[in-house]
């Protein structure tokens, strides 16, 4: 209704601008100039005001998408920020909406993994130094634990229950067993 509206009186307006330039010419004994809207020369010329809105709306809402569509992936589980505190929803893998430049996620992963710790000093009870290359420890966090071990430990969770745990635990050994 609105642009039919509008597109009526700019086509009365367009139609009374040539009548009257015509009417002016025929007096003067010149040739009637040719049709010429009296919105030439502004900006946005040849598109309407609805073109230009729609490709406003259609780019705001590219974006918009772009930075609220994400990916979780397989044998992932999505834990959500919103302001730098933790929100009591996660999501599983696939695509998943959060608000954007409000609402931030990280990928915790929930599928069995190895992580090495490298370079473990072991201090003897002789006060001998002895270092181990590597060790391997293989974990697989529960799903249904994903929250509570990322609010105690954050979502890299593995240096504070792994790796420190590791080098904590072999000094242990190593001091009471040499």
């Amino acid at each position: 209704w609105y642009q039919r509206r509008v597109r009526g009186v700019l086509n009365y307006y367009t139609n009374y601008y040539y009548k009257s330039n015509l009417r002016m010419s025929s007096a003067q004994g010149q040739a009637p100039p040719a049709p010429q809207s009296p919105f030439s020369g502004l900006p946005g010329q040849g598109t309407s005001l609805s073109g230009t809105s729609l490709i406003v709306v259609i780019v705001v809402s590219a974006l918009l998408m772009q930075f609220s569509l994400h990916k979780v992936d397989e044998g992932n589980i999505a834990v959500y920020y919103r302001g730098g505190a933790l929100l009591q929803s996660t999501a599983y893998p696939g695509y998943h909406f959060m608000l954007p430049f409000i609402t931030t996620f990280k990928s915790v992963q929930v599928t069995t993994q190895t992580d090495e710790v490298t370079d473990i000093p072991c201090g003897t009870s002789g006060g001998v130094m002895i270092y181990f290359d590597r060790i391997e420890v293989v974990n697989m966090l529960r799903s249904d634990a994903v929250l509570n071990v990322v609010r105690n430990f954050t979502a890299e969770y593995d240096k504070p229950l792994i790796f420190d745990k590791v080098h904590h635990e072999v000094n242990q050994f190593c001091s009471t067993s040499s």
